[in-house]
């Protein structure tokens, strides 16, 4: 659960900024934005506040899947790592547990993360019309 909270939380906290950083990017060569700040007041104006979040729920449910998936992949790594002792590890075995769940990790998220990028992008719309 710790690691879906992460995710989530994480998603609640950067979802606008990167709303804003797809719609500049994407604005086109008229430029409807003068900057991230107009897109933000553009946005909640003509959308609301949770115009911010457009698009959000796919990065919700992915980000704390991984999130969770990493956090349970750490504490097995720490087990595997300690040996089954009773023992808090050592930040070398710490660090050793946190190299083996990365790495596995690793493999798992590209394909995650290019899945939420194509949801995110067919869910992000500017007033109307697809950023």
């Amino acid at each position: 659960m710790a690691g879906w909270a992460s995710g989530v939380a994480l998603v609640l906290a950067g979802h606008p900024f990167d709303t804003v950083k797809v719609r500049l990017q994407t604005q086109g060569v008229e430029g409807r934005f003068r900057g991230p700040l107009d897109c933000v007041r553009q946005t909640v104006v003509k959308e609301g506040f949770f115009g911010l979040y457009k698009g959000a729920a796919p990065p919700l449910v992915m980000t704390g899947f991984i999130n969770s998936m990493l956090f349970g992949l750490q504490a097995q790594a720490v087990r595997a790592v300690v040996g089954g002792a009773s023992r808090s590890p050592t930040t070398l075995e710490t660090m050793e547990a946190a190299i083996i769940s990365g790495t596995t990790i690793f493999a798992v998220r590209p394909g995650a993360e290019l899945a939420v990028h194509h949801a995110r992008r067919r869910g992000v719309e500017c007033f109307g019309r697809v950023c």
